[in-house]
């Protein structure tokens, strides 16, 4: 999973080539937004991050940022 930071043709590529399927958030362009079906896919994903980074932000509270560092 990872936001739309890393959106590109060269992740999407080798993350296919390693034989993985692809979780990474679309990102809309200038003059180009994004499709019903890339708007769904990111809400899909980004329901799946939110847990995980709920328990990151929860960690990060709890035990400081030196967690981290383990």
């Amino acid at each position: 999973m990872a936001d739309k930071g890393y959106d590109s043709a060269e992740n999407r590529s080798t993350l296919s080539r390693m034989g993985l399927k692809s979780r990474i958030m679309h990102k809309a362009q200038k003059n180009k937004p994004l499709t019903r079906r890339e708007t769904a896919v990111n809400k899909a994903i980004s329901r799946m991050r939110y847990a995980v980074e709920c328990t990151f932000g929860s960690m990060h509270r709890w035990f400081g940022p030196a967690w981290q560092d383990m």
